[in-house]
């Protein structure tokens, strides 16, 4: 019996088989293979002992500010890091964190596909090339948040998909997904030089 045929005998709530059918797939495990392959190439390569960004330092700022919600970046990127041993001067096990988290956002990018009755192997490809993203693949080294946002994002996106399917969970897919997305959100690199440029614009019209 199918995934598909079980869901209709479900009334739209997936079965345990179907729920874990991706699991007992190869394409899958290949996916998980070629993420521990480039993760492995990486920390040889000592692309995952991380590296300080001219901008890292500003996200660290909220950590010792008196009103770190006051300050142009989001607190939450500096907190996050600090648990991992970052600072504005050391790299700590950011990166390596970062590499996880895009492992495990591809996985579930590739889940999210499959949930929409994609092929296997055009979920699998799709997930190839959100693995090997060459924006995530340059980000991920350096204590910034691009790499985590796109990661959430991946994430948000995999739900969207899987949401859109009439024989899934709607609103509990729906609230991982704005979870996902809200974090993202909260992730984005800021441009603190954008928002004094905007602040300098109104105060001279409105001096005008």
């Amino acid at each position: 019996m199918t995934a598909e045929a079980q869901l209709r005998e479900t009334g739209g709530a997936p079965s345990v088989s179907a729920v874990t059918m991706e699991w007992s797939e190869p394409w899958f495990w290949a996916l998980c293979g070629a993420a521990a392959a480039l993760l492995l190439t990486m920390g040889m390569l000592g692309m995952l002992s991380g590296e300080i960004a001219p901008d890292t330092a500003s996200y660290f700022i909220t950590e010792t500010s008196s009103n770190p919600w006051g300050e142009m970046r989001h607190p939450l990127y500096a907190r996050l890091a600090t648990w991992l041993g970052g600072s504005a001067t050391s790299p700590g096990y950011v990166a390596i964190g970062q590499a996880l988290l895009h492992a495990a956002a591809t996985l579930v990018f590739y889940l999210g596909v499959r949930a929409t009755d994609v092929g296997r192997v055009g979920a699998f490809v799709l997930a190839i090339v959100a693995l090997f993203s060459q924006s995530s693949l340059y980000h991920m080294r350096l204590v910034l948040p691009e790499a985590p946002a796109i990661a959430f994002l991946l994430i948000a996106f995999a739900g969207t998909l899987a949401a859109s399917h009439p024989g899934n969970r709607f609103f509990l897919l729906l609230l991982s997904t704005a979870i996902a997305a809200g974090i993202a959100y909260l992730l984005r690199p800021t441009r603190a030089a954008r928002h004094c440029g905007t602040a300098a614009a109104l105060v001279s019209v409105c001096g005008a």
